[in-house]
């Protein structure tokens, strides 16, 4: 269902926490999900599967992510420490399974 589809049917919510867990293909369409999170910048618990997509997706599909989640000010990993989504595009976490807690401003 996509995002428009699903506050239509809702009304309109309020959101202070988000949690996302993308793998596959559906890791693509985190970034047709820009406007929602651009519009309501709710805490976002993410888990990224890109090792389930083609080896030759991998890297487009987690440059979209990057795009999507600049606005994201505040990145930490899964044991809680900063980190930047520079390291989404790198072959080692390209191959694995990671989770990230993103806050905004």
């Amino acid at each position: 269902m996509r995002w428009q589809t699903w506050l239509e049917l809702v009304g309109t919510p309020r959101f202070n926490c988000l949690k996302m867990d993308i793998g596959g293909r559906r890791v693509c369409s985190a970034a047709g999900n820009g406007g929602f999170l651009q519009t309501w910048k709710p805490a976002l618990y993410l888990s990224l599967h890109p090792h389930l997509l083609p080896e030759s997706e991998e890297y487009a599909a987690m440059a979209k992510v990057e795009r999507l989640l600049k606005i994201y000010e505040h990145r930490y990993d899964s044991s809680g420490y900063p980190c930047g989504f520079y390291s989404l595009q790198e072959a080692q976490a390209l191959q694995h399974s990671a989770t990230y807690l993103l806050l905004p401003e």
